[in-house]
């Protein structure tokens, strides 16, 4: 719970200096990949939304009770137990003699059959359930899990067949539109061979990936109409 946050917060904490305020490598802040990272990994730890905050607290509070829950189980108590006196009286009741009709006798019976048959199908329709509880429970994490695996192996095949020129940090989301996710893009219009991005220099990239964009080396910029701000 706390080992994730710690490992993404400590390595800033140690680079940053404290008597300056600033961080110790004056050039961190304006490296476009370092800022990109420390938004996107920082992001894990502080919320930037109400619903944001909801879904980093209750993952928190689930493993919180259940660390309670198993703290209480292993918990060894000392419990003693001190037979007392009991004394046991049967109380006596009158029964009265009664003739029953043969009709009354065979639907009584009829219905008692009936009562204990439902009982039983349920009792043992709840013992099948018992039992394969375990399996259950062990299929669903499987079925969780390779889920996972296979969202996670389609990103990273995906990303393996980008070819952004000029991207700096690529991103593998588990679920694409289609386009190229990059966080950092640097447009180098002298490595581009052309003076000005073009209208479609963008148009595959993804915008909600795409945190930093460095245009550079561009002597007669004209900002392409997918960038501009509206």
């Amino acid at each position: 719970m706390t080992v994730v946050p710690l490992m993404i917060f400590v390595p800033y904490v140690e680079a940053f200096d404290i008597p300056t305020k600033l961080f110790k490598n004056g050039d961190f802040l304006y490296d476009p990949v370092a800022t990109t990272k420390l938004v996107l990994e920082n992001r894990l730890i502080f919320a930037s939304s109400l619903f944001d905050f909801g879904t980093k607290l209750i993952p928190q509070l689930s493993i919180i009770l259940s660390l309670v829950t198993v703290s209480e189980l292993v918990a060894y108590s000392e419990v003693k137990v001190i037979p007392g006196e009991v004394k046991e009286t049967i109380p006596s009741m009158a029964v009265k003699s009664a003739v029953t009709k043969p009709e009354s006798r065979i639907l009584s019976t009829e219905n008692k059959y009936a009562v204990n048959s439902q009982s039983s199908d349920q009792s043992g329709l709840l013992r099948a359930l018992l039992k394969r509880k375990n399996v259950i429970v062990i299929t669903i994490f499987v079925l969780w899990g390779t889920i996972v695996l296979i969202l996670h192996s389609m990103a990273a095949y995906r990303a393996a067949h980008y070819e952004v020129v000029g991207c700096r940090a690529v991103t593998r989301p588990w679920f694409s539109n289609g386009k190229e996710p990059c966080s950092s893009l640097v447009y180098d219009c002298r490595a581009q061979g052309t003076k000005s991005p073009s209208p479609n220099s963008f148009s595959k990239m993804d915008p909600a990936a795409l945190s930093t964009l460095a245009i550079v080396h561009c002597p007669a910029l004209v900002m392409p109409p997918d960038i501009q701000l509206q």
